[in-house]
């Protein structure tokens, strides 16, 4: 997974040796193999697994495009969670 935006903040664990929390402003984009979300924020919790992007998030998967205010995503079980407006567009023979 490669996370990019124009500002992201680390935040040790209280024994400052592991990454607790990455926050991610202006511009995410958090890609895996061939599918990619974007957002104007994104906080990622490594301890829970879970990833919560925030503002025009939009969601590119197998030709598929999901787009809502608000995605959480769970890395432990691979699924996601979409919010507000929740729109989708789905490309026939890609799924």
């Amino acid at each position: 997974m490669r996370l990019s935006a124009a500002l992201v903040n680390v935040v040790y664990d209280e024994a400052g040796d592991g990454i607790a929390t990455l926050l991610a402003s202006g511009g995410v984009n958090i890609a895996s193999g061939k599918d990619s979300a974007e957002a104007e924020t994104a906080e990622y919790d490594v301890e829970s697994g879970v990833i919560r992007m925030a503002g025009n998030v939009s969601l590119l998967q197998q030709g598929t495009k999901i787009t809502a205010g608000r995605m959480d995503v769970n890395l432990n079980d691979n699924t996601a969670a979409f919010h507000g407006r929740v729109r989708t567009v789905l490309q026939p023979g890609n799924n």
